[in-house]
């Protein structure tokens, strides 16, 4: 089953992404009463300002890789500042902390964008309608029709940790499923973003559909590449492995005289069913996630 939702954030005007973050930041302030100014989210806005002053290529590529953060920090609080739950207001507090750009940090010293991975897959869900938690020890909990899904993220950095981190997010699943397993499941959700967006510029691509279908095949070949190796490193009671890519490019524009900078998103789901019901139950939960 192969996802792909793109977010058009990235498409609009400079003035209307920087608009979205300001109401964010206010918002921020004056509910959270997180002091915004030394977190990472000041030194996007900062930058984000100041595009005219960009001088090299560098410079250039700094400021899409800002964009990336940006769009993905403010996709995930526009759906949960709708949530006063205190749990995942601290959860967004530790979001806007960590270094400036993810390709500095391993993953087990960048907690900031881990928080901030299980909050982009529950919003997922929450965006199809389905009832989630997030205060609990399991990173997502999903109510999805008769089901109570149990969702673990990781984020890897190493693809020969791929098997032995799915592995351990099984055994967490087993542990948060209990000795009762009436009417419950779960999934394993992976982004591998660092494993497959690994060369150190942004490529250019002639129109969003060009985009689309480039991160789709990169995605669903790193996805069937490990599918066995995937399906036998769960139970039963996980019916697919969520990999994910956020990847960010360019779009040549023909009638205007600048480039467009976009960020997809997209899913590739190795299924684990075991039964038709299995299957149904995918098919009519994941088909809906945005």
């Amino acid at each position: 089953m192969l996802l792909t939702k793109q977010s058009g954030l990235l498409l609009r005007e400079p003035n209307l992404v920087n608009a979205d973050l300001s109401s964010v930041i206010d918002w921020m302030h004056n509910t959270l009463g997180i002091n915004v100014s030394p977190t990472r989210i000041a030194f996007y806005k900062k930058h984000l300002n100041s595009k005219e002053k960009i001088e090299t290529l560098a410079e250039y590529r700094k400021y899409i890789l800002i964009h990336k953060e940006v769009d993905d920090f403010l996709r995930v609080c526009k759906v949960f500042r709708e949530y006063p739950n205190e749990v995942i207001f601290d959860k967004i507090k530790k979001i806007a902390s960590g270094t400036h750009y993810r390709e500095k940090n391993i993953e087990c010293k960048d907690p900031s964008r881990n928080y901030l991975y299980e909050l982009s897959i529950a919003s997922k869900f929450i965006k199809a309608g389905f009832e989630v938690d997030v205060s609990g020890d399991c990173d997502v909990v999903v109510k999805a029709y008769d089901k109570t899904v149990f969702i673990e993220c990781k984020r890897l950095k190493s693809e020969s940790q791929l098997a032995k981190r799915i592995k351990y997010a099984n055994k967490q699943i087993i542990k948060r499923i209990g000795s009762s397993k009436k009417d419950k499941i779960a999934y394993v959700a992976i982004d591998v973003t660092d494993l497959i967006i690994t060369d150190d510029c942004v490529k250019v691509y002639e129109n969003v559909e060009a985009f689309e279908k480039a991160t789709q095949l990169v995605l669903k070949s790193f996805a069937l590449k490990y599918k066995e190796k995937t399906k036998e490193s769960v139970n039963k009671r996980v019916l697919g492995v969520i990999f994910s890519i956020s990847n960010i490019g360019l779009i040549q524009s023909q009638s205007e005289n600048r480039d467009q900078i976009i960020n997809c998103h997209s899913l590739y789901v190795v299924g684990c069913e075991r039964t038709e019901i299995d299957y149904l139950f995918n098919n009519n939960v994941l088909s809906q996630l945005v």
